[in-house]
Parts: structure tokens; sequence; C-alpha cells
């Protein structure tokens, strides 16, 4: 497994968001900015929690749509464009 495998995410603060049939609408309001996220986008959004890593992600979406591989690449990218648009930060690990 790589680093960047075990990464963690959270959301960033100052976010509003809003369920729709087919993802999420997303407001920043530090940005006073709207992004609309589809389903797997929305899905790993909810999941970056600080808690999450990226292996555990996609191993969630592949048990989740019965994926017939882990789909680390595609989680890796979408995380990589969450985060881009500010939407997700990374998290350090909490001490045990």
């Amino acid at each position: 497994m790589s680093d960047d495998t075990r990464q963690l995410f959270r959301q960033s603060i100052d976010l509003e968001s809003n369920e729709l049939p087919d993802g999420y609408v997303v407001y920043d309001r530090g940005r006073d900015k709207v992004h609309f996220i589809n389903i797997t986008a929305a899905i790993l959004f909810e999941l970056c929690d600080g808690r999450n890593t990226v292996a555990a992600m996609a191993e969630f979406l592949q048990k989740h749509f019965e994926l017939p591989y882990v789909p680390t690449a595609e989680v890796e990218g979408c995380l990589a464009d969450l985060q881009s648009q500010g939407l997700i930060e990374h998290a350090q690990a909490e001490a045990v």
C-alpha cells in the first residue's frame, strides 16, 4: 500500500451541503461559490471525516457499487478534484 492510500482527508470548514437526487450541492460560504458534485463524489465527500484512509474509501466504493476491482486511482483523482475545489483538505491522524 502506498503512502498516498493512507492519507486522511476532512471536509473543509464553512461549507453547507444539501443532498440532491443525483449528488450534492455544496455552498462554500468563505469563497461564496456553489459546487455540484455527483453521487460518487458525494459519497467520498461524506467519507472525508479525518478517519477514513484513501484505501478504505476505495474499498467502500468497491463494495457499495459491487465493482470487480478496488477503484484506487479513481478515488485518488476524485479526492484531488475535491481538494482543488477547496471542499476537502488533508487531515492529521488522531493520536490513540
